[in-house]
């Protein structure tokens, strides 16, 4: 997990600003039109779809695949 983590930390940590630049645009500008509206919305659901993946990945990575779970019990009740 430690190696996954090193190859992807910066990656998501981008990700994730990228996520709230995407939000915030949303929340921001609820009167955008059609085509930048749907592409925000898809940019958040790839952002969550990466995440989850990436949360997957942990798991089959995890030498006590429930333990993982149990001690990361937050970060699958946001995903």
């Amino acid at each position: 997990i430690q190696a996954w983590d090193r190859r992807v930390d910066w990656w998501l940590t981008g990700l994730a600003v990228l996520f709230l630049v995407a939000y915030a645009w949303q929340v921001l500008d609820p009167a955008m039109g059609e085509p930048g509206a749907t592409l925000l919305e898809a940019v958040v659901t790839g952002v969550w779809i990466v995440f989850g993946l990436d949360y997957l990945v942990r798991i089959w990575l995890a030498q006590n695949r429930w333990r993982f779970v149990y001690t990361h019990l937050l970060d699958l009740a946001i995903l």
